[in-house]
């Protein structure tokens, strides 16, 4: 793993910070805008690197991303494929936690949205905020990520470009959850471009929900040691046996307890997020606490109103928090106590 860089910058704008670990620490390196992704608009041509970390203040609480490069790297539980990332891309250090869930939904709510579920605290039993947010099935996540993007440009004076909609020409975007009219109550691959089957923007900019290859590859990074564009040797990448930043696969339990909250540590709930140890990229709980909706549907007709779901649960068990595990269990319009989701958003350079 690279190290975190140690020049942390700070810029106030319209009701938020936004601070960037970049840099080599000696001031080199100057302002590197957040939204950037490549390079600095200061005149020092800062090229981000996998692992560095943003930061913006949202109600006083600190939201984080990581940097994540364009890579190859093995997939399935056996590492018996390889896939690759066609965009550079930031992913969410933690799950979403209910505080910027329901800060995010409040104002939503006033701005033109609506959703099926109001989202709950962990799994619901004396639970705080900084719990990662349930209860939410995957259509309420794909809107909310659409009224993130709309917040987030409204308070850091940013333009991303939301994600999903409900037409081809990505005019009309989708602003509810709430099962009626264009929006099902059973799941339907027809019309293209209901809450169901919405489309995606290929060029968006805006946050989204994390496609498996983006969210594999995050699960996976220890570090490019060799500079070649993949994680393919030996120490550049967590197996697909194992939890995310293990330092043996789930059989081991004592490895596994590190980095994931499960059957076997959890005591039967959702814990606050970034409790247990993070994983090479710095990510906390890509393996247990909760399962994280991923964008794609599973092209399995028996899966038809599924969606991919990754990184196991407080109340599973080994098989179910390895990493190299596409599980395709959690249906797209319902919801539980053990799925939530986490941020991400592709770059287009």
């Amino acid at each position: 793993m690279r190290p975190i860089r140690l020049l942390t910058i700070c810029l106030f704008s319209m009701g938020a910070f936004h601070c960037t670990n970049s840099g080599n620490g000696d001031g080199t390196n100057g302002l590197a805008l957040l939204i950037a992704g490549v390079a600095a608009t200061d005149g020092s041509n800062h090229v981000w690197t996998t692992g560095e970390q943003s930061s913006t203040t949202i109600n006083g609480k600190a939201f984080k991303t990581v940097y994540v490069g364009k890579l190859t790297f093995f997939t399935g539980v056996s590492d018996s494929a390889t896939a690759s990332t066609d965009h550079p891309f930031w992913i969410g250090s933690t799950e979403v936690t209910y505080a910027l869930w329901n800060y995010v939904r409040t104002w939503s709510l006033s701005n033109g949205y609506s959703y099926e579920h109001t989202g709950v605290m962990g799994d619901g039993t004396g639970d705080t905020e900084d719990h990662p947010v349930t209860t939410i099935d995957w259509r309420d996540a794909m809107v909310w990520c659409n009224a993130f993007t709309e917040y987030y440009n409204q308070l850091t004076g940013e333009n991303l470009s939301l994600v999903y909609f409900k037409d081809s020409g990505f005019t009309n975007p989708h602003k509810s959850s709430v099962r009626t009219g264009d929006c099902p109550s059973a799941y339907s691959a027809t019309p293209a471009g209901n809450c169901s089957n919405p489309y995606i923007d290929p060029d968006a900019t805006g946050f989204r929900l994390p496609p498996w290859k983006y969210w594999e590859l995050a699960a996976r990074y220890i570090g490019d040691n060799n500079g070649d564009g993949d994680i393919l040797d030996a120490g550049e990448y967590y197996p697909g046996d194992y939890g995310s930043g293990a330092s043996a696969d789930t059989g081991d339990v004592t490895a596994t307890n590190v980095v994931c909250w499960n059957s076997d540590n959890s005591g039967g709930s959702t814990h606050v997020v970034a409790d247990r140890q993070a994983n090479g990229l710095g990510l906390y709980d890509m393996c247990g606490n909760v399962l994280e909706w991923n964008e794609e549907q599973p092209s399995s007709p028996s899966y038809s109103d599924a969606r991919y779901v990754r990184g196991g649960s407080y109340g599973n068990s080994a098989a179910i928090l390895q990493i190299g595990g596409l599980n395709t269990g959690a249906n797209g319009n319902g919801s539980s106590s053990y799925v939530g989701f986490r941020l991400a958003r592709l770059l287009t350079n």
